[in-house]
């Protein structure tokens, strides 16, 4: 992306993040905003993905049932990808994929019964 957009991408993500505990799951599922920001971790600055996993973090913080988008939207692979990079901001994230992953597997043992 070119360098000028780089700090409105990052502004954007983080008001993402910081609105992202008042999304429904509706609105989240219908706007496709998981895909949107897991496509971002892949070439963006750290800043941007350090927002883009803050997002998911409170997406799925404030409602678990929020895991199965992130599932859905393929972004366990994304998201271990950051585990990598030696960031501050990103590191501490680490114990919250752990959650991530296991509301997924939680989730996915419920629709099982279905």
């Amino acid at each position: 992306m070119r360098r000028c957009v780089q700090p409105l991408l990052a502004a954007a993500t983080g008001a993402i993040w910081k609105c992202a505990a008042s999304l429904s799951a509706r609105y989240l599922e219908e706007r496709d905003i998981v895909g949107l920001l897991i496509g971002l971790l892949e070439e963006e600055p750290e800043n941007v993905c350090a927002n883009v996993a803050g997002a998911i973090e409170q997406i799925v913080k404030t409602e678990p049932k929020n895991a199965f988008l992130i599932k859905k939207a393929n972004a366990i692979p994304p998201l271990i990808g950051l585990l990598t990079i030696n960031n501050p901001v990103l590191c501490t994230y680490l114990n919250f994929y752990t959650f991530i992953w296991n509301k997924i597997i939680d989730s996915l043992s419920f629709f099982s019964h279905f």
